[in-house]
């Protein structure tokens, strides 16, 4: 924890962020020391019922009884399986910060970025969480974390690395709030400001997973793709329209999308009740669109 602290201290001060307040660039103020401490440590109440990711089943209260306890268990194993089937692309190329988006809202990115991280940390892999949806932040929420500090104040200078980061109740995992919701995210996320975060922070977590808006009601994930290594997109079974699956991809043709999840399947053979496979370069899947032929698709 300290030689992370140590690392982040170090940076803040041999690297003056270019930054912005409102909508206009400002200066960041210096980063002061924590002293003995390393990122603060605050109260989380996590929402069992939408974080379901566990090592462990049998923990009492984790499953529910019945139909429910089976849907989640397999919900559970189809994170296991997307965590592994990461892994494996990253022995093979650099891979470790991800982009979870969708197309439209309401299609359970947010969801999925927490339970992955989750099943990531799960695995004593250091793991940041980034709420970097500035519009309509929702991450704190299911953790029951303070909403802020967060990316907004940071990016606006207004507060360092080191404070808008914080760490609660799950080990392994570390979650950056996007703090205070503004009008003004494309303007604070460009000209490589987030580029210039992940720079940051990439070499002291072994994960850095990123939450984002919509991809096509604005703009904001689109640039946040080109300053990550890879993006996964969500899309709602019977919901999501074939068409804005597609017009997504595009979005992110300079990005690497690694593939489609598919959240809330519940016909037979797609797997969970949450959380359902994928599409991956497989063909047309029933409401969402596969993830190849544009940008830098890979199929898992």
């Amino acid at each position: 924890m300290s030689r992370i602290h140590d690392a982040l201290t170090k940076a803040e001060q041999e690297t003056p962020p270019s930054l912005s307040a409102g909508l206009q660039p400002a200066t960041a103020p210096d980063a002061s020391p924590l002293g003995a401490g390393d990122f603060p440590v605050r109260p989380w109440t996590p929402d069992p019922a939408r974080l379901i990711f566990t090592d462990s089943p049998s923990t009492p209260g984790t499953l529910g009884a019945g139909s429910a306890g089976r849907e989640e268990a397999r919900a559970i194993e189809q994170l296991r399986s997307l965590r592994s089937r990461v892994y494996q692309l990253h022995a093979k190329m650099p891979l470790h910060s991800i982009l979870v988006s969708s197309a439209l809202g309401g299609e359970g990115k947010t969801f999925i970025s927490a339970n992955f991280a989750l099943a990531l940390a799960k695995q004593k892999r250091k793991t940041l969480l980034i709420d970097a949806d500035l519009r309509k932040p929702g991450l704190h929420q299911l953790f029951g974390a303070a909403p802020g500090p967060g990316l907004t104040e940071y990016l606006a200078g207004a507060a360092g690395l080191a404070e808008v980061i914080q760490g609660g109740s799950i080990e392994n995992l570390w979650l950056m709030p996007a703090g205070a919701p503004v009008p003004n995210a494309a303007e604070l996320l460009g000209n490589q400001r987030i580029a210039g975060v992940l720079e940051k922070l990439t070499p002291l977590f072994d994960w850095i997973v990123l939450d984002s808006s919509p991809v096509l009601p604005v703009s904001d994930a689109a640039i946040i793709a080109r300053s990550c290594d890879a993006v996964l997109l969500v899309t709602r079974a019977e919901v999501t329209p074939y068409d804005s699956v597609q017009r997504a991809q595009h979005e992110f043709r300079e990005a690497r999308v690694l593939g489609l999840v598919l959240n809330g399947a519940t016909a037979p053979g797609h797997g969970a009740y949450y959380y359902a496979g994928y599409g991956y370069g497989k063909g047309k899947t029933r409401g969402t669109a596969p993830a190849n032929g544009n940008g830098k698709a890979v199929g898992l």
